[in-house]
């Protein structure tokens, strides 16, 4: 069984205990995902694809979910400024996202941040940790 430390957490946790699921970006130019319900979650993590049309990625909330734009904001830090991570071409790391997450319900991913939308130019898969 393999096991790791998670950052934040004080117990060692099995990665085995996982839920994973998966966000895509389609091809043709789509800057969104789908969304995830992260209610009653404990953790999140974020494993990026082997191949990423440079660009920021950040991130949507919603305490009510659906499709009407109206339900989603930017998710912000808490100076009020946009988070966003730098992804190279070839990202190889994984982001551990739990205490930005936490008070909302569901989460997309976007490709870019608020200022400048980036399409991707290929269909782009992340898996997403939880549990």
């Amino acid at each position: 069984m393999a096991s790791d430390w998670l950052p934040g957490v004080q117990r060692r946790v099995s990665l085995v205990d996982w839920n994973t699921a998966t966000l895509a970006f389609g091809s043709g130019g789509t800057w969104t995902t789908g969304s995830l319900d992260i209610r009653g979650v404990s953790r999140v993590g974020i494993i990026p694809p082997g191949s990423w049309s440079t660009s920021n990625l950040s991130f949507l909330v919603s305490a009510v979910g659906g499709t009407d734009a109206a339900n989603w904001s930017r998710l912000l830090d808490i100076n009020g400024t946009e988070m966003t991570f730098a992804l190279g071409t070839t990202p190889n790391y994984a982001l551990n996202l739990w205490g930005s997450l936490r008070p909302w319900a569901y989460f997309r991913l976007s490709s870019g941040s608020n200022a400048s939308y980036t399409a991707q130019n290929a269909a782009r898969s992340f898996t997403v940790l939880f549990g």
